[in-house]
């Protein structure tokens, strides 16, 4: 997959604030939760301490779902926070919300610190001025509709059990 990174190249995820945009940058996030037995729960995370659970089985939503929203947030809904007002963190006291901001940002960090791309940029040259980074470059992505379906499948309100992937 190419990344198109370009200034100026159009993107239905770029744009002021309006309701398509909105919509698109909801549409992976909005996506149910699946449960889990306890093996697959203690193979992802043996200190956790689960609360919710039917069956004897955990919910638990893919990661994925919880890393655009850290993006969508710093990214969008704090720089266009007036457009915003109504977001639940925007009503916290500044300091609070600041503190939001740091921890979506030490976790977007950690996320690509661990799928660190190794992908290389190449540059153009430009004659006397400054080359020029060729940011739209190739990756081996994983297939992000194939994971969206896999979730959709396993929708916790069809009972259906997602055992380790």
């Amino acid at each position: 997959m190419r990344f198109d990174a370009e200034l100026g190249e159009p993107s239905v995820f770029k744009g002021q604030p309006r309701e398509e945009l909105d919509d698109m940058w909801d549409s992976p996030v909005d996506q149910p939760v699946i449960l889990v037995n306890n093996e697959t729960l203690q193979a992802f995370d043996p200190t956790s301490k689960p609360t919710k659970s039917a069956n004897r089985h955990y919910y638990a939503p893919a990661e994925v779902f919880s890393s655009a929203p850290l993006l969508e947030y710093i990214t969008r809904k704090l720089i266009w926070r007036n457009h915003y007002q109504h977001v639940d963190t925007f009503q916290d006291p500044p300091e609070m919300t600041w503190e939001h901001v740091d921890r979506c940002i030490d976790l977007l960090r950690q996320v690509l610190m661990c799928h660190a791309d190794t992908g290389l940029i190449f540059y153009t040259d430009h004659g006397d001025a400054q080359p020029e980074a060729r940011v739209s470059t190739v990756h081996m992505c994983r297939n992000f509709s194939r994971i969206v379906n896999w979730v959709n499948e396993h929708d916790s309100s069809l009972e259906i059990f997602a055992e380790i992937l």
